[in-house]
């Protein structure tokens, strides 16, 4: 995740990203990323814009 990004993320899922790193457990990291990057792109502007007029998400 970049800075930008960070603090978009709910807790829950920063927590998860965090717990997996001081964890070392790379594998935990990389599907708590990849739920956190589905967020973001299921929470973008461009996808809740689409939702509010009915539109399918980008």
């Amino acid at each position: 995740m970049c800075d930008s990004c960070w603090p978009l993320l709910p807790v829950d899922l920063r927590a998860a990203i965090r717990k997996a790193r001081d964890a070392r457990a790379k594998h935990r990291e990389a599907v708590a990323s990849i739920a956190a990057t589905q967020w973001l792109n299921d929470h973008s502007p461009w996808a809740l814009a689409a939702q509010r007029v009915g539109d399918d998400p980008p």
